[in-house]
């Protein structure tokens, strides 16, 4: 159900061009406006008065806040959008904020906008509409406290961490630490696995502090310091590359992913959320050593990944999923390398690039002989790598070898609350 949202309806509008404008009441000391469409409501802070462009695609309510210091006027523009729109100054459409599901986006032509408002309101926006292509928002199924604070639901490690089950071990953890910060949340959730693992954590530096800490509690951890190239990616693969794997029957393959704000600083709500989704899945509450039996109990079974990050989808199209045309072409150039063309709608595959799957699943990758030269060094880049290539290509790799896919489904409230109850791998 949408959002409950305390402001006061002014009116409901139909698609088109409108032009907004906001005047403060006498002792009006700013205050909100709220767009709000069947899915999702959209909110603009403001301290003094101005004038919005609105383009709408869906009828839109849109209202004032229930404190009542400002007053809202609006025309619908008609024929004389397109003129208007030319007058515009091009630097204020490029501030264009999207509203959710594609309903329109709002540009702020005066008054409203300032330096930290407009970015602040587009991260927001874009963030939301990335929370529900990947089930990701507050109304979804999942206990928001999941996202908010794992150290209040998951137990601390011992020191030294030790297993239930003292048999050999044929489990690998690969875990890319980039961000050493967020090593007390891992740490949280590699202690929820009860039998005995093999621990790689490749980084690109780290305090001797944090090392010390690291080994204090999983003894069995190999820390492998490595250049700042492929990201997660060019990591796994050179100690795939190496035969690092070479003993063990299957795979966790993580990474410390983090979403920065705008600034470079700080980190923001989609980012952690993507993070803690897919650990939950993939570990906590038992789920790590329900995927390890699942695999041995189903031979054809070759890779296993969160079912809410695996896309295309039906809030996540092919277009979406594909991104970039730099990465879809160099996707395909790969695939052709490994034996395997591909057209647009073969893409299936786990954003994010975490996942568990038997090495066996990996051999076909082997065959590429990728080196650290072919991943760019790290200049923040979107789309368009080799990194991005392959995490486009692990699924494919397990099909290659002849092994099927499947999904681990998200984590539950019942879940939540009754931390013994297993999941079932589908």
């Amino acid at each position: 159900m949408p959002r409950k949202l305390n402001y006061i309806h002014v009116a409901t509008l139909e698609p088109g061009y409108y032009l907004l404008n906001v005047k403060l009441t006498q002792n009006g000391k700013g205050g909100s406006l709220f767009f709000e469409d069947e899915c999702k409501p959209l909110k603009v802070e403001f301290k003094n008065g101005g004038s919005i462009l609105l383009r709408l695609r869906k009828p839109t309510k849109i209202g004032v806040g229930a404190a009542r210091h400002a007053i809202l006027d609006y025309a619908k523009l008609g024929t004389a959008r397109a003129v208007y729109i030319k007058l515009l100054n091009r630097v204020q459409l490029k501030l264009r904020i999207p509203m959710l599901d594609g309903a329109g986006y709002i540009c702020i032509l005066s008054g409203i906008e300032d330096r930290e408002n407009i970015p602040r309101l587009r991260r927001e926006a874009a963030a939301q509409r990335e929370f529900l292509h990947f089930r990701l928002d507050d109304e979804s199924l999942v206990n928001p406290r999941l996202f908010d604070n794992p150290f209040e639901l998951l137990p601390m490690p011992e020191t030294p961490w030790r297993p239930s089950a003292m048999s050999s071990s044929s489990t690998g953890i690969v875990l890319h630490l980039y961000y050493t910060d967020l090593w007390p949340e891992f740490a949280l959730f590699l202690n929820t696995i009860k039998r005995p693992f093999h621990l790689w954590i490749t980084h690109c530096g780290m305090s001797a502090a944090l090392h010390n800490r690291i080994v204090q509690t999983f003894p069995q951890a190999q820390l492998i310091q490595v250049e700042n190239r492929g990201r997660d990616v060019w990591p796994f693969m050179s100690l795939l590359n190496a035969g690092a794997f070479d003993t063990c029957d299957c795979i966790c393959k993580l990474h410390s992913k983090k979403s920065l704000r705008g600034s470079g600083t700080g980190e923001s709500l989609f980012g952690s959320r993507w993070r803690r989704r897919t650990l939950y899945d993939l570990l906590a509450f038992g789920r790590a050593d329900m995927v390890i039996e699942k695999f041995e109990h189903d031979p054809g079974l070759g890779m296993l990944g969160p079912g809410s990050f695996r896309i295309p989808n039906d809030r996540c199209d092919l277009r979406m999923a594909w991104g970039a045309a730099e990465t879809r072409n160099k996707t395909l150039e790969i695939a052709s390398r490994l034996g395997t063309p591909m057209s647009d709608n073969d893409l299936d595959f786990f954003a994010g690039s975490m996942f568990w799957t038997k090495r066996a699943a990996l051999k076909p990758l082997l065959q590429l002989g990728l080196r650290r030269q072919d991943f760019p060094e790290e200049h923040g880049q979107l789309d368009g790598t080799t990194h991005h290539a392959l995490e486009r290509l692990f699924p494919r790799s397990a099909l290659l070898a002849g092994f099927s896919l499947g999904v681990v489904p998200p984590v539950t409230i019942e879940e939540d609350l009754v931390p013994t109850a297993r999941a079932q791998a589908t």
